[in-house]
């Protein structure tokens, strides 16, 4: 999408192959909202001499709001993002919607590096498989400056999996800014940080449960002080 305002309703994508955004491409100029959509077996997959990979259902570098919508089996081998990518300076929204099963070199459900904002949704059985290097949030991963509206709330993140890396759920890396409130981290698996992986301290977490979850060291939350 080049341009907007554009509202996509009710919606089954699936299958698609790019090397960013196997599904959906929203450019810097962009305005998308996603309406009860189905983003399902599609894939960021590497081409020769060409940039990174990211998104296997949506590369997102404008704006855009989800709602209500699907992510299924999405996957961006060795890239970030395996449904969703949303790039520097890029805002997104997402809510009542669900992100299960997908996923990536790090971010197995969602990589973001912009504005990132998540209600009422769940984040559930994604895998960071750690190809083309480390393996960094099975469910969400938070790089880059981000900002104050770096926001889950009410929302369930479980099951996800960073096979041999950090952050089973969440991991918050470099110099991004996280708030979780009022939401369920659990049964999510890494070798470091189960639930939470945060090396910097710039991360609110309330009236969150964290539970279950599994690591070799700090199986609930791994930041300095904690």
């Amino acid at each position: 999408v080049l341009a907007g305002p554009v509202t996509i309703e009710d919606m089954k994508i699936v299958d698609g192959v790019a090397l960013q955004g196997g599904g959906l491409l929203n450019d810097a100029s962009g305005n998308v909202q996603l309406v009860r959509c189905k983003f399902d077996g599609n894939s960021a997959e590497f081409r020769p001499g060409t940039g990174p990979i990211l998104g296997g259902a949506l590369y997102n570098r404008g704006q855009m709001t989800v709602l209500r919508s699907e992510f299924t089996n999405n996957s961006a081998w060795s890239g970030s993002g395996g449904a969703i990518t949303n790039e520097n300076l890029a805002q997104i929204t997402i809510e009542d919607s669900v992100i299960v099963g997908n996923s990536a070199g790090s971010g197995g459900g969602i990589a973001n590096a912009g504005s990132f904002t998540m209600r009422r949704s769940t984040v559930s059985s994604n895998q960071a498989l750690g190809s083309g290097g480390p393996a960094y949030g099975g469910g969400l991963l938070f790089t880059g400056p981000g900002g104050p509206s770096n926001l889950i709330e009410n929302s369930t993140v479980s099951g996800n999996d960073a096979i041999g890396g950090n952050g089973g759920g969440i991991t918050n890396y470099f110099s991004s800014t996280l708030q979780v409130r009022n939401s369920t981290i659990t049964a999510n698996m890494a070798s470091l940080g189960g639930g939470v992986a945060s090396p910097v301290t710039n991360i609110s977490i309330q009236n969150t449960i964290i539970a279950n979850n599994t690591a070799m060291i700090a199986a609930a939350t791994q930041r300095p002080g904690w």
